[in-house]
């Protein structure tokens, strides 16, 4: 396996570790178009929403919309394969310290952690390219409008994500090569989750996700520091953690861990085992795999994953009632959907715009609501949000407004459709129904010791 190239050895070992070959990783890709595209067609019924206020290019049938949801959609779900898929592609093998014998075989340490970050970045990329293209395949046969200006901004957005990823879990195995893998994935979880915050407060998203922004600028515009110094972050950090992995790879073969390292094993009572770390003398009891934290985690993921399906249901419900004019109704509070922009006369109340979600204190008493103040009244057998007036009978009054949140309208209406049902509801159940399938797929049997 090592007589031709170091390179092709991990080509083929990829294969065979992450089952992510040729056809696997052209699932993957397609995979991520194909939930990128249904996030696209439920993200065209917001044209009334915040959402469109805010993401104007998003909301349109033109193949930027879709490009741009697939690289979100893509990062991550490669942090999620990452994560899943932790012990079979590069970490695992930099902290079990299967390089000792190669490198008294004379095999370069930081040439194997290149090596490693390079197949690592080929496996993602060759899978990224695929639902690429086949993001804008789909695109062309539905019709949409095609720039190929922003092709090279989206395509370079893309590959940099993929390429901080490979860097980062590559840095994270070196550096903290005793730590468990628990830690690690918590940091590259936490790590990744920060980049969100950073990308707004820098306006790189606000660049990127505007289409007349780089047809205007040029294809490279979003990447300018004089626009947006996330970009120049993201290079640095790359280079700081490709830097730290090359200076930490020589220690990696230095000493020889035990075969137990990492196990899950059975000792007798009473009996502990430990190492010797040889750079300090010291002895360290082996860390043993908290079965609690496992099943603690594992039971997190199903409440996590069952809580959104449970949630797509009662909004569901809820539109459901709102769409055939009935009343919903918590206590004495009411819940409104607003079908039309509405100027109130009331200092308090919000100027509301269509499909706004509002939500009413139950009131019936006119002499408690002043004029010009949102309330929620029947009309024969219409619901309407209006401003109070004298002339409005105590009897069709149902609620006075009490709060506006226009992204949780968005939401509803995201959710309320065939392809947000999809996103929302039936993937998480397949998720659930599956999921005892795909944990004891990746986890690995325990080594007892006799």
């Amino acid at each position: 396996m090592y007589m031709n190239s170091y390179f092709y050895k991990e080509i083929r070992q990829s294969n065979i570790e992450r089952r992510i070959g040729v056809v696997n990783g052209a699932f993957f890709g397609v995979f991520a178009a194909m939930i990128a595209f249904l996030a696209h067609m439920a993200a065209l019924r917001l044209n009334d929403t915040v959402f469109a206020a805010f993401y104007p290019d998003l909301i349109a049938k033109d193949c930027f919309a879709p490009l741009y949801i697939y690289i979100k959609v893509f990062a991550f779900l490669s942090v999620v394969y990452v994560l899943i898929s932790y012990e079979h592609i590069v970490l695992g093998e930099i902290k079990s310290n299967r390089w000792y014998l190669l490198a008294k075989m004379g095999y370069s340490t930081k040439m194997m952690v290149s090596v490693k970050l390079l197949v690592q970045m080929i496996l993602l990329l060759y899978a990224f390219i695929i639902g690429f293209v086949g993001t804008v395949g789909m695109a062309t046969l539905l019709g949409y409008s095609f720039a190929n200006v922003y092709l090279p901004a989206l395509f370079l957005a893309g590959v940099v994500e993929i390429a901080f990823l490979c860097a980062l879990t590559t840095a994270l195995s070196v550096l903290y090569r005793f730590r468990s893998a628990f830690f690690t994935r918590w940091c590259i979880t936490l790590t990744e989750a920060a980049l969100i915050p950073l990308s707004d407060l820098t306006g790189y998203r606000e660049a990127l996700s505007s289409k007349s922004f780089i047809v205007k600028n040029g294809p490279f515009a979003p990447f300018s520091p004089s626009v947006s110094v996330y970009f120049v972050i993201l290079l640095a950090l790359i280079a700081v953690l490709y830097a730290a992995s090359l200076f930490n790879a020589k220690t990696i073969a230095m000493y020889y861990d035990e075969p137990l390292e990492n196990t899950d094993f059975t000792l007798p009572a009473g009996r502990v085992l430990a190492r010797l770390d040889h750079r300090n003398g010291m002895f360290y009891l082996f860390r043993r795999k908290s079965k609690s934290l496992a099943a603690a985690v594992h039971m997190l993921i199903v409440v996590l994953v069952a809580s959104i399906a449970l949630f797509t249901i009662v909004l569901n419900l809820f539109y459901y009632r709102y769409r055939n004019n009935t009343v919903v109704k918590v206590g004495d509070t009411v819940y409104f959907l607003s079908d039309r922009e509405i100027v109130s006369g009331h200092l308090d109340d919000p100027h509301i715009y269509k499909n706004d979600f509002l939500v009413f204190k139950a009131e019936s008493d006119a002499e408690q609501i002043d004029d010009g103040k949102i309330v929620l009244i029947q009309n024969g057998d219409k619901l309407e949000a209006v401003p109070y007036a004298a002339d409005l009978k105590d009897a069709e009054i149902l609620g006075k407004l009490d709060s506006v949140s226009r992204w949780t309208g968005a939401l509803v209406l995201m959710v309320c459709n065939t392809e947000g049902i999809i996103l929302f509801l039936v993937l998480p159940l397949l998720t659930l129904l599956f999921f005892g399938s795909i944990k004891k797929l990746l986890e690995k049997k325990p080594v007892p010791i006799e």
